[in-house]
């Protein structure tokens, strides 16, 4: 039989029309979440995790990367909290706001819930592993706990006990078979106490020394028998273990700084802890037994409301975000983007600062760093390197005086130029030239210059020319358009035709490469520039963020100041969708079809996932270019038409089949349709006699 991988590409050779361009349109790009929710998936042996990050979304830890599940959590109910129940081998889901209690197989979310259930809106919730019931302690009320048996929800009165609380920290001990409840906030108290719950009365542990603590990470860590604890304070960086009724403080020579609202859960090994960072731009953390290592890069950083600057690391494919001022702080060392977003722990790091400039140095191979202003309203002069992990100060024999509001851009002779802006403290414009040879700076006075720099500039990739379009007109639109050329500057008066606006002074013009040039994001109609005229755009790809190509990619992505974190956008004409196309059959629960991230181009790590709970069972696997609906008998139909590959193997212990699907990058392929479905060899729940069948897939592939 034919690879699939080799039939596709002979089914994207004769599929011109799938590729069609449509209107793109700008959508929420779904990058690693500050989990909500996390729990260890003992079964399949993963991390799962849950975010709200553009919407709620699901995804998987390896212990290497977090993994979209574009399907699982589509129009679910959101969930709070995550659960592993041991005995029924799947996990558990609470959705505090209509107290439903929903359980996962791997592939779907079955939700169920009882009249008259609580309001556990913030609440904090547990697992009782030995009675199997969902723990949930509302944050107001007089000892008020409630249960969840399976079937409904019970309020239990314990005589005596923790008055509720927001912000405790709640975990099971199934080694003491009890639930322990450490902390909170009363009123504008943060408290300190801890209780335990062993299914029928609360017993007081008393104050132990971690001391109070709002909303910190306590998890069992099953390697070592205990309890610990992270976080729930503004600069305790201490790690407690709880054995019994002795806390014990653990010496660790590294620790993941500050947490509030953090979460802790094993991870096959360890103890994984995600975000909680005051800035919301957190390297995860393992605790590995003795002391705690960076593992990976979760949840997005927060909104800055001061400009922070962008450059595309274009060695390592990567977007690289600096400074800002975010709520009470300025930012520092640096946040990476490559379809992830990825803290970093640099050794040396620029003073904090608000309105510098970075821009990609190719003379340098990094990204360089200049201007802006400290805490203390001082205006910064250093020039500063980022080399991929550590910034480097450049020491330069002249530097340009302290400024701000100035151009920053890759110059055609190699280095970096930087052009205009405000000098500090006094607030001048200056029409200063000044460039970087990756030793020193030196200042350029070609005798013909433009006079004003406030106005759009941009790096025009594809002609090797620094563009600074000033405007002289509103209506119509009119720019005095000056071009560098890395010897000369050139000038052109030019129009923009029509009834176009612009709200903005001045800012980036954006080298949009499926383009060939810089754009104006004007309105209506963006505009192109030419080299020579404006000429009008698609005025569907409008964006008010910072645009930059997709790294490792063939998009666009717009950095925007999304609330409350910064967010990013993608511009795409052929989107990557999945669809569940009809229905599954057996007995009882029916085998999912579900995957791993979006079918797009070039994306190495998309994946079917066929769950059933068969363990070790066959599972054949079908791909085909249309849909039908083909009656079977017993409640079943085949769901897949003009078959082009069928896979066969066999699903783990755990019940799923993976296989993964490499998608080339390669432009045909856009817009293919292919349909899946998926049978299993289960015949205790079979109505066939032998195969339960998944309902189908529609895969479409995008840009």
């Amino acid at each position: 039989m034919l690879h699939p991988l080799a039939r596709m590409f002979l089914i994207a050779s004769c599929t011109a029309p799938f590729a069609a361009a449509q209107n793109p349109q700008w959508r929420v790009f779904p990058t690693t979440p500050d989990p909500v929710a996390a729990a260890w998936d003992a079964r399949l042996q993963r991390v799962v995790m849950v975010g709200t990050e553009g919407g709620q979304r699901m995804w998987e830890w390896d212990g290497a990367q977090a993994l979209l599940r574009p399907l699982d959590v589509r129009a679910e109910p959101v969930i709070h909290h995550l659960f592993f129940d041991a005995a029924a081998r799947q996990l558990v889901g609470l959705s505090s706001t209509i107290a439903s209690v929903g359980s996962w197989d791997g592939g779907l979310w079955r939700w169920s819930t009882s009249a008259g259930a609580p309001n556990l809106t913030n609440a904090c919730a547990t697992f009782d592993s030995f009675r199997r019931r969902v723990l949930a302690m509302p944050p107001s009320g007089n000892h008020v706990l409630f249960e969840w048996d399976g079937s409904q929800w019970w309020q239990t009165a314990p005589p005596s006990g923790p008055a509720n609380r927001p912000g405790a920290a709640f975990a099971y001990d199934p080694v003491h078979r009890r639930a322990v409840l450490y902390g909170g906030l009363d009123f504008m108290t943060v408290l300190g106490d801890a209780w335990a719950f062993d299914g029928s009365v609360w017993t007081a542990l008393g104050n132990p020394p971690p001391g109070p603590r709002q909303a910190a990470a306590l998890a069992f860590d099953p390697s070592g028998s205990r309890l610990l604890l992270y976080g729930g304070h503004d600069t305790d960086t201490t790690t407690w273990e709880l054995r019994g009724t002795v806390w014990t403080v653990l010496p660790t020579a590294r620790n993941p700084g500050p947490r509030i609202g953090a979460r802790l859960t094993f991870d096959g090994s360890g103890m994984l802890l995600t975000g909680g960072n005051p800035d919301g731009a957190s390297l995860g953390h393992r605790f590995t037994g003795s002391d705690w290592v960076p593992v990976g890069h979760f949840g997005v950083p927060l909104r800055r409301h001061a400009p922070i600057s962008v450059a595309q690391d274009k060695l390592r494919q990567q977007w690289v975000v600096f400074g800002g001022e975010g709520p009470g702080q300025m930012g520092n060392g640096v946040v990476l983007f490559d379809t992830q977003w990825r803290g970093t722990s640099p050794a040396h790091v620029p003073v904090e600062r608000s309105g510098g400039r970075v821009v990609w140095s190719p003379v340098d191979g990094g990204v360089l760093l200049w201007g802006g202003y400290d805490p203390q309203a001082t205006f910064r002069a250093e020039t500063w390197l980022w080399n991929g992990s550590d910034w480097l100060q450049r020491p330069a024999a002249q530097a340009p005086s302290p400024r701000w509001e100035f151009a920053f851009l890759e110059d055609p002779s190699g280095g970096v130029s930087m052009l205009g802006g405000q000098f500090a403290p006094t607030q001048t414009e200056t029409n200063e030239h000044w460039r970087w040879d990756g030793n020193t700076w030196q200042q350029l006075t070609p005798a013909f210059r433009p006079q004003v720099w406030r106005g759009f500039y941009g790096f025009d990739e594809a002609r090797r020319r620094i563009v600074l379009a000033v405007r002289t007109a509103t209506q119509p639109l009119t720019f005095d358009v000056w071009e560098w050329d890395g010897s000369n500057w050139t000038q052109q008066s030019t129009t923009i035709a029509g009834n176009v606006f612009v709200w903005a002074p001045s800012g980036a013009l954006p080298y949009v490469p499926n383009a060939g040039g810089l754009v104006l994001w004007a309105y209506p109609t963006p505009q192109l520039w030419t080299g020579s005229a404006w000429v009008p755009w698609s005025s569907a790809w409008s964006s008010s963020g910072t645009i930059l190509p997709e790294p490792r990619g063939n998009r666009l992505l717009s950095l925007g100041l999304g609330y409350p974190e910064l967010q990013i956008s993608v511009s795409t004409a052929r989107p990557a969708a999945l669809a569940t196309v009809g229905y599954g059959c057996a007995r009882n629960a029916a085998p999912s079809l579900t995957a791993v991230q979006e079918p797009r181009l070039g994306q190495n790590d998309f994946a079917l996932l066929a769950s059933t709970r068969a363990g070790n069972a066959p599972v054949l696997l079908v791909l085909g270019l249309a849909t039908q609906s083909l009656p079977l008998g017993g409640g079943c139909a085949l769901l897949v038409d003009q078959p082009v590959a069928s896979l066969f193997g066999m699903a783990a212990a755990s019940g799923e089949f993976r296989h993964a699907l490499l998608i080339p990058n390669a432009t045909g392929f856009a817009g293919l349709v292919l349909h899946a479905q998926a049978a299993v060899v289960d015949p205790p729940a079979s109505t066939l006699g032998t195969i339960t069948l998944t309902a189908g897939l529609r895969i479409t592939i995008g840009d």
